[in-house]
């Protein structure tokens, strides 16, 4: 409402080795409740991530056990925004102390990648179809 961008998104993925996984995201829904969620399920189990940043949930295929990792709320990211601002520290303390190019998180290239995941599904959106994303 009131942009002219997409705001909302439910995008399900098959990668090469037959993993699948969705990602589902939304700006219109209320911020306190969760915006995005990403679930993926290979062979040897699956992980969700809910609302970008505040909980970690593994589910091993073997195991009745699953760990959960959840956001602290004593120094941990304080909403999504400090997601960027996080992010973007950590490249600058991965650049300035000299950790080389290949090993960088997140780096360009990755970036690169991410883009073209992107304009895949926004292509998907329009043409109604599956689209292929090429490994870099």
């Amino acid at each position: 409402p009131g942009r002219d961008c997409y705001s909302n998104m439910q995008v399900a993925m098959e990668f090469e080795n037959g993993v699948v996984g969705h990602l589902t995201g939304s700006y219109d829904t209320n911020p306190r409740h969760n915006l995005e969620r990403c679930e993926v399920m290979g062979t040897e189990g699956r992980f969700v991530l809910d609302n970008c940043y505040e909980t970690l949930t593994l589910y091993p295929r073997r195991s009745d056990e699953l760990t959960v990792v959840r956001n602290s709320i004593m120094g941990g990211l304080s909403g999504f925004n400090a997601t960027f601002t996080n992010r973007i520290n950590t490249w600058i303390e991965e650049v300035t102390s000299g950790v080389p190019r290949d090993e960088i998180d997140a780096s360009g290239k990755d970036g690169l990648a991410v883009q073209e995941v992107i304009e895949a599904a926004i292509r998907s959106f329009h043409t109604g179809r599956a689209e292929e994303v090429p490994i870099a």
